[in-house]
């Protein structure tokens, strides 16, 4: 009996390890502690809901609310997801398409209640694709000491961004940007990055079109980040520092520096960056005739080069057979479109339109046979068929 009881002890303290370090979110057993659900009801008073998104939000059990999740033992409120309910497409599954109508009837808005401070082990906030029209992200979000995920991009927050929120020492995801097309914008701004340095648990970061001023160090920052796997500074208004003679930031996978000012003195921070899988440069300064530099990135799914000055051949880019969507569009490219392009047999994208190719279409590219969407105009082509009779 005494061994049991020994073991029941260190199956209970398992679980509450388990707990401590991953999202225990549960509506089955603990009902929501009283002053949570008070504060959770102040907060929906200062909410505009015109599609009555919160009308579950009654009864004394808020674990049982929409968008709320309680913990299993304790009943503490540990999640609060209000993000637009409306899907919308993936970037790159759907390059052309944008939010469906529907979203904006789904819309939150109105203020944000500093009643939610009394929600102390909330460990995940989403109030992103609403419209908060205009209202400044408020200070207190820097008192959740616990919180591990906020988003709320795309929400017409406004105003500098609190550095209060370097206090999230916790935070693995801050998406503060505003970068889904068709949605309200968040228009934030911020003097510098410094308070970034204190998040070293950040695992993906968006500020995609937020001023970023006296963004000199911007690089050495992010550098600081050891375990980001996503990073999105697109439109930040960011430019080329001194490259770094090491980069700390492997752990990268997505990388959208679109929009900017870079320059080709950024490449060196490139060749340590192994593991990327999205790389999107689109609407720089960057011009190179050696696409050379891009081969340590073996493990490439998406490569955006796009409205830039990039020359010479494409040869390079023909050993990334990972390559689901390429798009060299507006660029100073020119000579024949290389055979060797036909060997990137995963691409469903392919858009090299507005540079000074010539020749023909290689038949190669008929052995694309997963590619959906292509551009080859605006060249010096001699034809724009390619026969596509190996995927007959």
């Amino acid at each position: 009996m005494k061994h049991t009881k020994h073991n029941i002890m260190l199956v209970l303290i398992f679980l509450l390890l388990i707990c401590k370090f991953e999202y225990c979110y549960s509506n089955d057993a603990a009902s929501c502690v009283e002053g949570e659900r008070i504060a959770l009801h102040q907060f929906k008073e200062s909410l505009i809901d015109i599609s009555n998104r919160l009308s579950s939000w009654n009864g004394f059990d808020c674990c049982e609310w929409e968008g709320i999740s309680c913990s299993s033992t304790t009943g503490h409120v540990l999640k609060l997801d209000l993000h637009n309910p409306t899907p919308y497409p993936d970037d790159i599954e759907n390059y052309y398409d944008r939010l469906p109508s529907n979203y904006s009837s789904n819309i939150l808005g109105g203020e944000i209640n500093y009643s939610l401070i009394n929600l102390t082990h909330l460990n995940y906030l989403d109030l992103s694709l609403n419209n908060f029209s205009g209202i400044r992200i408020p200070e207190f979000f820097g008192s959740f000491k616990n919180l591990r995920y906020l988003n709320i991009s795309s929400s017409g927050f406004v105003g500098n961004i609190p550095t209060h929120l370097g206090n999230l020492s916790s935070l693995e995801y801050l998406h503060l940007g505003g970068a889904v097309d068709g949605a309200i914008s968040n228009d934030l701004a911020t003097d510098n990055l410094d308070w970034l340095t204190s998040l070293s648990s950040l695992k993906s970061l968006d500020m995609s079109k937020i001023l970023i001023q006296h963004s000199e160090d911007w690089l050495c920052t992010i550098n600081k980040l050891l375990f980001l796997s996503s990073l999105n500074l697109a439109n930040c208004f960011i430019s080329t520092t001194s490259p770094l003679s090491h980069v700390n930031s492997t752990s990268l996978i997505s990388l959208d520096l679109s929009f900017n000012s870079l320059d080709s003195a950024y490449f060196p921070c490139l060749s340590n960056l192994t593991r990327l899988e999205h790389l999107k440069l689109s609407h720089n300064s960057l011009n190179s005739s050696m696409l050379e530099i891009f081969e340590p990135l073996a493990s490439l799914k998406v490569l955006d080069l796009s409205v830039n000055t990039f020359t010479g051949t494409l040869v390079p880019l023909c050993k990334f057979h990972k390559l689901i969507f390429m798009d060299l569009n507006s660029n100073n490219f020119q000579g024949s479109i290389p055979n060797c392009l036909g060997n990137l047999t995963s691409l469903t994208s392919l858009l090299l339109s507005d540079n000074s190719f010539t020749g023909s279409i290689p038949n190669t590219i008929g052995s694309l046979c997963r590619l959906q969407v292509f551009d080859f105009s605006m060249n010096k082509l001699t034809d724009f068929i390619a026969v596509l009779s190996d995927c007959l």
